[in-house]
């Protein structure tokens, strides 16, 4: 293995011309490891989201005119008021780097930067922070220090996206994720980026891993509508997008996915298939089974609610983020284009799916009034909140923390903007977001029982029936 270029020698080897920041305009700063597994991955999503038109804070682009003052450029960009957010790319290398730990700490205690946004991109698989953290400490040795003051900053259990197994090895749909992240963090592609920029040309090869391989499937280029209407309605690729671009992955995945699969337009084997985790990393890009059996061990991963499927009872994933929704209205497509039949449901086997869905609704409502608060407030609040049926007012005034007091005697506000919320408040809220109306939220997870509080859970069933 390569030496590791540490410090000037590094930025002179891996410079990268005609991509400086714009510090009069809102950036990102990227902090990273000069490792050679981590600057391959690092600089070529630098690149491509330049070229897109972002602005982005990087060493090796932003050389000083002084070599001597090498450490300053990052200290000035850090300081500058234009610098929003920073991404953070956590791996075996950077986790134990005392550079990192000092650069962390100095993003954090600045006022003007209000998020750090954790990438994973480690070198094994199955790695965690919490693994890892727990690998150095038997260990022993220095490394477990800066390892330790890094998660102090950046938590081990922070929601991070993730190279490997949520963006299925696919560079592309990182750079995907990050793109949402800079445009949810007030930095949007500039139109006109600068004609040196523009005109950059990098090869496909050019400074990737060895293990992102990236998957470019050849989409159809006319595609019928999926719907659970007796008369179907032909319409042009990119229309189910066109018509569910306001609608939350959860919306697409009860309303598209669930009819499709109960219908005779997948087959026995699909439905098989979609319990398998390599078919769902190679289809959806992430590390779930979009449906699961009711006696899975992985329960906290889906939905409570049944949806009965070919005469079998399943849980729906409730994990679907804006960029798995994308890959999912391609599958469900892909279904009606390869079938040679109009998506038409018989009238009989209809009325059957209808009459059995109603019955199974019934048994759910009849049940969730006597699970616990905590559970109450995940599933059936959550998925609420996540439909058509809780307006923007509804989400505006959830986020209220005197309407959050009245309504459910809570102290903390039921939602809270991903954006905004402050590193001590994390642990009062589920870590996994909503996703309303182009939006993430956090669903607060501080609920009590009678003992503590008698009339909560009261408060919590009255106001979600008001709103069904």
């Amino acid at each position: 293995m390569a030496k590791e270029l540490t410090g000037l020698e590094y930025l002179k080897k891996n410079e990268i011309k005609n991509m400086k920041c714009n510090m009069n305009k809102p950036f990102a700063f990227i902090s990273y490891s000069h490792d050679e597994h981590d600057s391959q991955i690092v600089m070529n999503v630098f690149k491509k989201l330049m070229i897109k038109g972002y602005n982005l804070w990087i060493d090796t682009a932003n050389m000083p005119v002084d070599e001597n003052e090498w450490r300053k450029p990052a200290i000035d960009a850090m300081r500058n008021k234009n610098c929003r957010f920073a991404f953070y790319f956590r791996s075996e290398s950077s986790m134990k780097k005392a550079t990192i730990a000092e650069e962390l700490e100095s993003l954090k205690m600045l006022d003007h930067i209000k998020k750090i946004a954790t990438i994973d991109i480690w070198k094994t698989e199955d790695m965690s922070a919490v693994e890892y953290f727990k690998k150095l400490l038997n260990l022993g040795g220095d490394d477990f220090y800066f390892c330790s003051s890094i998660c102090k900053i950046v938590s081990k259990e922070c929601k991070a996206i993730r190279l490997i197994s949520d963006a299925g090895n696919d560079i592309l749909s990182l750079v995907e994720e990050m793109e949402d992240e800079l445009k949810n963090n007030g930095i949007s592609p500039e139109s006109n980026v600068s004609g040196n920029v523009n005109n950059i040309q990098i090869k496909q090869e050019e400074n990737i891993v060895n293990t992102i391989s990236i998957d470019k499937t050849n989409k159809p280029e006319n595609v019928e509508k999926i719907t659970t209407e007796l008369k179907p309605e032909k319409v042009s690729k990119g229309s189910l997008r066109d018509k569910y671009k306001n609608k939350s992955a959860a919306s697409v995945a009860k309303e598209l996915f669930i009819p499709l699969l109960q219908s005779d337009r997948v087959s026995d084997d699909e439905i098989k298939k979609l319990q398998q985790k390599e078919y769902n990393k190679e289809e959806f890009h992430w590390s779930y089974c979009a449906i699961a059996p009711l006696d899975s061990n992985d329960k906290a991963h889906y939905y409570k609610e049944k949806y009965h499927i070919k005469g079998v009872d399943y849980m729906l994933c409730h994990e679907w983020t804006e960029r798995t929704k994308t890959y999912l209205l391609d599958w469900i497509e892909k279904r009606d284009v390869e079938s040679s039949e109009p998506h038409t449901i018989n009238n009989d086997v209809k009325i059957q799916q209808l009459s059995e869905e109603k019955v199974h609704k019934e048994e759910n409502i009849a049940k969730w009034e006597d699970n616990k608060i905590g559970e109450i407030a995940n599933t059936i609040l959550r998925e609420l909140i996540e439909s058509d049926k809780v307006t923007g007012t509804d989400v505006k005034n959830l986020q209220d923390k005197k309407y959050s007091l009245d309504t459910f005697q809570s102290s903390f506000p039921i939602l809270i903007n991903a954006n905004l919320i402050p590193d001590d408040m994390k642990g009062r809220y589920y870590s996994t977001p909503i996703e309303k109306d182009g939006n993430r939220f956090y669903l607060c997870s501080q609920w009590y029982g009678e003992k503590v509080k008698k009339h909560q859970k009261e408060f919590l069933i009255k106001w979600i029936k008001e709103h069904q």
